[in-house]
């Protein structure tokens, strides 16, 4: 299946041979899915692979041993990744989006991460599930932070805080420890993303040094701390647009498969109890096919344009208007909900036997539904957001 195609900037043109990679390693995603539903996370040997096919430091930046590549670029590799299993494209992007927040604190915090280690990996929870005690040269904090996708393989972790300000009032920031100083509760029992090891880090009197702190009013105005953004045009995107589409590239991946699947299998059935002995030949399922494969075009486009967006305004260094960033929301979460019809309809084309336990379009159908609850891929949420900033009404949520 060929796919949508958009007009690409030269920002935003994506790494043929990068995406190839990712493409490799997919027919060993697919074996290995069911093990790691069963382990309820990535096998190591996913793990390992994903990390030396370089596909865990996409958005790291090529001065510390990453392969800093557009966003573009990055939306499709967790795609393919996703095409394979859709729970390792999860965590591909969210690994992926938390190593680039990370590069957006200071030059010091970077060489405490990949200064000492190059392939070191890191995992994010936004939510500020605690209340920083300033201290001499920082700040120390207990809490517990779950939905932590990835954490089975980072070795660092990004974590929403409430630090105090001198005026006496709270700031929402991002700090950044090492998974050495947290313990890790086993909480991730789900019907779909299983693999995703998306489990609760606990924190007990954990000190942050000030210079792994960055507050979320900076991020949303892309006032970031790394001091190198001058030659590197990934770390002036804009924050919310890029943690938001990320959400988005793992479900075009994972409804591509459902229709691959489908094409492959439709011309070998029948529809039973009809006078259809090739399934193929069916209106109904012809109907379907067809609208599931436009669904997935127009989810794809969707998604190209956010990653034009993204890479034309950081490589121009503007600042993305608000109207662009509300955008982003709404796209997302249009984008998401057409895969998940796409791959809803699928499963009707196929039939209840698409429901089997061997039936890899079952895990690609849960999967999708799982991972589509995201709050940032709500769809009537991000609707509400659009419509408000092209309303000119007040915001009532971050964009």
């Amino acid at each position: 299946m060929s796919d949508a195609t958009d007009t690409i900037s030269a920002n935003s043109m994506p790494d043929q041979a990068l995406i190839e990679r990712a493409k490799a390693l997919q027919p060993q995603l697919r074996a290995n899915s069911k093990e790691g539903e069963a382990a309820r996370r990535l096998p190591e040997v996913d793990a390992k692979a994903l990390l030396e096919a370089g596909l865990l430091s996409i958005w790291v930046p090529k001065r510390l041993g990453g392969l800093e590549t557009n966003v573009r670029t990055g939306v499709d590799v967790l795609a393919e990744v996703a095409y394979g299993n859709g729970a390792a494209g999860w965590v591909t992007g969210l690994i992926n989006t938390s190593n680039w927040m990370a590069a957006l604190q200071s030059d010091q915090a970077q060489q405490d991460i990949w200064g000492v280690d190059p392939k070191s990996v890191v995992s994010t929870v936004f939510d500020a599930n605690a209340t920083a005690e300033a201290v001499d040269g920082g700040f120390k904090f207990s809490g517990k932070w779950g939905f932590a996708s990835g954490s089975a393989h980072s070795q660092w972790v990004n974590l929403g805080v409430f630090i105090p300000k001198p005026d006496g009032t709270e700031s929402h920031a991002l700090v950044l420890v090492p998974a050495s100083e947290l313990t890790l509760q086993d909480t991730w029992y789900t019907t779909g993303m299983r693999a995703t090891a998306s489990n609760t880090w606990v924190a007990e009197d954990v000190f942050v040094p000030e210079h792994r702190v960055i507050e979320f009013g900076d991020l949303m105005e892309r006032h970031y701390n790394t001091p190198n953004a001058a030659d590197e045009p990934l770390y002036r995107a804009h924050f919310m647009p890029l943690a938001t589409i990320i959400m988005a590239a793992p479900h075009l991946g994972m409804a591509r498969a459902a229709l691959d699947l489908t094409l492959e299998t439709v011309p070998k059935r029948r529809v039973k109890y009809t006078v259809y002995e090739k399934s193929a030949d069916a209106p109904f399922v012809q109907t379907l096919v067809a609208e599931a494969a436009s669904m997935i075009d127009a989810a794809t486009m969707l998604v190209h344009r956010m990653a034009r967006t993204l890479d034309d305004a950081a490589a121009e260094d503007r600042d993305q208007t608000g109207v662009e960033r509300a955008r982003a929301r709404m796209d997302c979460g249009h984008a998401v909900t057409l895969c998940r019809e796409a791959i809803d309809k699928l499963m009707s084309v196929n039939g209840a036997s698409a429901f089997a336990e061997f039936n890899y379009m079952q895990q690609i159908w849960r999967d999708s539904h799982t991972a589509s609850r995201h709050a940032f891929a709500e769809p009537v949420l991000g609707m509400e957001i659009y419509g408000r900033e092209l309303l000119g009404r007040d915001r009532v949520m971050p964009i």
